[in-house]
C-alpha cells in the first residue's frame, strides 16, 4: 500500500515541481524512500540494472552526440539543405 503512496508523491511532484525542485532530485529521493521502506531491496536494484545497463549508456551516448553535432550547427545546415 505504501509503494501506491509513494508512487502517487513521485508523480505529483514530478508535475508540480515544487519551489523548483529538479525531476531528478524527485526521482532519485523516490528511488531512495523505496529502499529505505523496503519497498524494494538491493538486489531487485541489481537486477534491473543488470537488464538496462546497455540501453542506459545507449542513451547516454546518443544525448552526448545530438548535443555535439547541435553545437557545430549540424541540424541547422540540414533544415537548410532540406
Amino acid at each position: 500500500m505504501i509503494a501506491y503512496f509513494l508512487f502517487a508523491g513521485v508523480m505529483l511532484a514530478i508535475y508540480l515541481r515544487p519551489f523548483g525542485i529538479p525531476i531528478w532530485l524527485v526521482s532519485v529521493f523516490g528511488a531512495l524512500f523505496a529502499l529505505a521502506f523496503g519497498i524494494v531491496n538491493l538486489r531487485d536494484v541489481w537486477f534491473v540494472w543488470i537488464m538496462v545497463w546497455d540501453s542506459t549508456l545507449v542513451l547516454v551516448g546518443l544525448i552526448v552526440l545530438t548535443l555535439a553535432l547541435e553545437r557545430i550547427l549540424f541540424f541547422d545546415f540540414l533544415a537548410y539543405k532540406i
